[in-house]
């Protein structure tokens, strides 16, 4: 069967974009960290984290994107700024961390918070661990993940988006103060690593 070059190329650019467009991998969702993850009762919350693929549109929904690791809570889209943990001081956490990808990844952040040194927590790929802390004191932090055993500021950048925000606030109502949580993040690659770009 003889095909012309029209119906050939077409069908290359077709297959190209698929492959770059992988369809297995979940749009990553803009959190706006007004809604807290997990569930919260009688003082123990209970939540469930992926550290998944996912594909990021960091400028426009219909812009140019690119396939990153982020973090999910379990039933969700990935998104960035992970999920939000957000208890009171005295609340115990209970969180399940599952690994989606085909490589290890370590979560570094959630422990008792001020957090003592902690290599993190390493989890093998497919596979989940559960820990269990107590919130600590008072006071607004983060939690991270690395897939490459980089340190915070050496991650590369399919790795750049994982990480969320864990706050602790006051026990007492009355010393809570009205507040948006806002997460930064870096992305220090050339635009043309970015597909559409």
């Amino acid at each position: 069967m003889r095909r012309n070059l029209p119906q050939v190329l077409a069908f290359f650019l077709l297959a190209t974009n698929s492959a770059a467009q992988s369809p297995a991998v979940a749009r990553i969702a803009a959190n706006d960290n007004r809604t807290p993850a997990g569930a919260l009762e009688n003082g123990l919350l209970t939540v469930t984290l992926e550290v998944r693929n996912g594909r990021w549109y960091p400028e426009a929904d219909n812009g140019a994107s690119v396939e990153v690791q982020a973090f999910a809570e379990a039933g969700h889209a990935p998104s960035t700024p992970g999920p939000l943990i957000r208890v009171p001081e005295g609340t115990r956490v209970r969180a399940t961390l599952r690994n989606k990808l085909a490589l290890p990844a370590r979560v570094l952040g959630l422990g008792t918070r001020p957090l003592v040194a902690s290599d993190g927590i390493v989890i093998a790929p497919g596979r989940d661990t559960t820990i269990t802390f107590e919130a600590g004191a008072p006071g607004t932090y983060y939690y991270w993940g690395t897939t490459k055993d980089h340190g915070l500021d050496d991650r590369g950048p399919e790795e750049s988006q994982l990480s969320g925000a864990f706050i602790v606030d006051p026990k007492l109502p009355s010393q809570r103060l009205p507040d948006r949580v806002f997460v930064l993040g870096l992305w220090n690659e050339p635009a043309s690593t970015v597909n559409g770009v």
